[in-house]
């Protein structure tokens, strides 16, 4: 169990380190980690607290009963007092040196989420530095100390799954979203942009385009919009380009009949008479 306790506690101070170390960047404006880096740094917090949690079985110091309800650190071991209370405080003091610094930047969603980590990083560990300094000068702990201490740690269980894993993790992705300009209508459209430039496509996975708003192709050509020609309405050109071609007259359209069909007939061969194969046709009449 003093196993389980030191390695809860000293975890929990670095990962809020590490959750204060991605705000900072992201409220500074660099750029975010990449996954691998993520896992190996969450890898090497885990084996690094189980290793300094495990001094006692390697024969620094020892576990021992804290008296109000769990065990712990010997309080009264000068190497693991000391090296506790330089855990606590470095971690104490990053994580409120990069929040402070978010909070006075600006840029994240909600200052309420920087308040409440603060808020519950020391309530959760504030306790251990006198705690220290106590086991340190071989001192008394006032009654039901250790209970509070004890009490508090064990409710971070219930304060960070909100704080971290509801309004954080909703903040980030706020961030994110607005970063890479991803929007979804109640249509099923999504607007992508694409990098730094205005260049939008638009793509409906129902009903296509959406009408009221331009398309732009990748190139960044736009749709040719109608002309209208200067002293006219658009539905005036509109119905100039309906409407059709007005028709020849009768008596034009008679005459290129007639001689249309004039000029077939002398191009098509004489027809024979008496339904002879060998007949000739006749020739030309002749004046006598």
């Amino acid at each position: 169990m003093g196993f389980y306790s030191v390695f809860g506690s000293v975890l929990g101070m670095a990962s809020s380190v590490w959750v204060a170390i991605i705000t900072h960047r992201v409220v500074t404006g660099r750029a975010a980690h990449s996954a691998k880096v993520g896992v190996l740094t969450s890898v090497g917090l885990v084996m690094g607290c189980a290793l300094f949690c495990a001094m006692p079985f390697y024969g620094i110091g020892s576990f021992a009963y804290a008296g109000e309800g769990f065990c712990y650190f010997d309080w009264y071991d000068p190497a693991l007092a000391s090296l506790l209370m330089v855990v606590v405080l470095a971690c104490m003091a990053a994580t409120l040196t990069l929040l402070g610094v978010a909070v006075r930047r600006g840029g994240w969603p909600s200052k309420l989420d920087l308040y409440l980590m603060i808020a519950s990083l020391l309530s959760a560990w504030s306790l251990w530095v006198p705690a220290c300094i106590v086991g340190l000068a071989h001192g008394s702990f006032p009654s039901k100390y250790m209970l509070v201490g004890g009490v508090m740690g064990h409710a971070q269980a219930l304060i960070n799954p909100y704080v971290y894993g509801l309004r954080w993790r909703r903040s980030v992705l706020t961030l994110r979203g607005s970063a890479k300009g991803v929007l979804v209508d109640a249509n099923l459209r999504l607007s992508l942009s694409m990098g730094s430039s205005a260049k939008r496509i638009l793509v409906d996975t129902k009903l296509g385009p959406a009408p009221s708003q331009p398309v732009t192709s990748p190139g960044g050509c736009t749709p040719c919009q109608p002309f209208t020609s200067p002293g006219r309405t658009p539905s005036q050109d509109t119905a100039m380009r309906v409407s059709p071609l007005p028709s020849p007259p009768a008596s034009e359209y008679n005459s290129e009949y007639s001689e249309g069909k004039s000029d077939r007939a002398a191009r098509s061969p004489p027809k024979a008479k008496g339904g002879k194969r060998n007949a000739v046709a006749p020739g030309p009449p002749y004046i006598v």
